[in-house]
């Protein structure tokens, strides 16, 4: 085989004539911030405590995005427990909030998920459950924390549905939505399996994020 060249987006879109600069839409030689051009990005993190015994369909909402922000990693951690079994998709939902300008007609709760107050996950194709199981957008039902890697951040960015060209898009557009819903969703872990672990265990979940401009 012969040796080739091959260009990123990003290499070819900033070798077009004229060259124009960064972060001014999508002309020729133009990119956005997040969208193949440099920025900033932003970090959010959070963090709960579950129960142990806890069963099949625990709903953690972990941390909360504007609809329009390109995720970069999505990344769990936990702490202080001795696990046997935790294992999860993790995944979007709608914000519960009222206040935030989430919809409420997108506020509901998927039949497969109604033994599950407020668990709002995310539904752009109607379907019964949502963005979970095979459908869940980061990671699904991955025995991702163990105690053999407790205080190591893992990254389930790209362990499911989430793509290296997910990572050039806004949220709602990653996630299968025709149009921005606005408002504000949750990056949360469903609870797959009952969990079993001993101690009082920490999980936390850290999201990088960059908001495009225009």
């Amino acid at each position: 085989m012969a040796a080739e060249n091959k260009q990123s987006t990003q290499i070819s879109t900033l070798d077009g004539y004229p060259f124009t600069g960064l972060s001014g839409g999508s002309q020729t030689g133009r990119l956005t911030q997040g969208q193949n051009a440099a920025g900033t990005v932003q970090q959010v993190e959070g963090s709960v405590t579950p129960t142990t015994a806890s069963t099949t369909g625990c709903y953690y909402q972990m941390v909360r995005v504007p609809s329009n922000v390109i995720i970069k990693s999505v990344e769990v951690v936990q702490l202080g427990g001795t696990v046997t079994t935790f294992t999860f998709d993790t995944t979007i939902g709608i914000s519960d909030s009222t206040i935030d300008g989430s919809s409420p007609a997108l506020q509901v709760v998927p039949s497969g998920l109604t033994t599950v107050a407020n668990a709002y996950i995310a539904n752009p194709a109607a379907t019964t459950t949502g963005l979970t199981g095979s459908a869940a957008l980061f990671s699904n039902g991955g025995a991702i924390l163990t105690t053999a890697n407790a205080g190591t951040w893992q990254d389930v960015t790209l362990l499911k549905n989430y793509t290296l060209a997910n990572m050039e898009q806004p949220l709602w557009q990653a996630a299968g939505y025709a149009s921005d819903p606005g408002g504000m969703f949750d990056i949360v872990l469903y609870e797959t399996a009952t969990q079993s672990f001993t101690g009082t265990m920490v999980v936390g979940l850290r999201a990088r994020f960059m908001t495009p401009a225009g």
